[in-house]
């Protein structure tokens, strides 16, 4: 059997209590159970004011998401687009083409591109480009000549894999070719 004792309270405040009681639990034992719990659990005392706290929280998990954003805009803009750019460049095979601007004239007249580079400055960036077309179409030389001798060999256990069909020497030279070619872009002054 189950024993019960007695609290002295006050009428209003009983009455308050069995209308908030009816709303939390079915009995007035398990309602006074649960705010115990809840209190002693949260380590919350009764007198302490909640609102300035949840509005404090709310406002640093705001401050808090306007910072990832800010740092995810950040990673976008400084390593995402100028890698994708790269990649771009890389499997295109072209370099950038660069913005002229068109200048009218009269309407018999063609219209040329102005740069404000030097003509000596021009140049440079014309060799230059050339030089880089060069080597990117030895580049794609050597890659073709990767795949046209490469063979699929079929395994009976595990995955298959390419064999590659070619002399020591040939693929040392492609292997010296490329390493040259990295070893001029990542010395190059940017």
């Amino acid at each position: 059997m189950k024993q019960f004792t007695c609290i002295q309270v006050k009428k209003k405040t009983a009455y308050r209590f069995r209308e908030y009681s009816k709303k939390i639990a079915k009995t007035h034992t398990r309602a006074i159970e649960v705010m115990l719990d809840f209190f002693e659990g949260n380590k919350i005392s009764p007198y302490e004011d909640l609102s300035p706290t949840v509005s404090g929280l709310e406002s640093l998990i705001k401050k808090r998401i306007n910072g990832l954003v800010a740092i995810l805009r950040n990673i976008e803009i400084h390593q995402t687009l100028p890698t994708q750019t790269m990649m771009q460049l890389l499997f295109e095979g072209n370099p950038p083409k660069e913005k002229k601007i068109l200048v009218e004239k009269k309407s018999d007249e063609i219209s040329e591109p102005l740069d404000d580079r030097s003509p000596n400055e021009r140049l440079m960036y014309d060799v230059e480009i050339e030089n880089l077309s060069k080597k990117n179409d030895c580049l794609k030389k050597d890659l073709r000549k990767f795949i046209e001798h490469s063979t699929y060999v079929k395994t009976t256990f595990g995955k298959g894999y390419y064999k590659l069909n070619i002399s020591k020497e040939e693929f040392e030279e492609i292997n010296l070719k490329l390493k040259n070619v990295y070893n001029n872009y990542s010395t190059k002054p940017q």
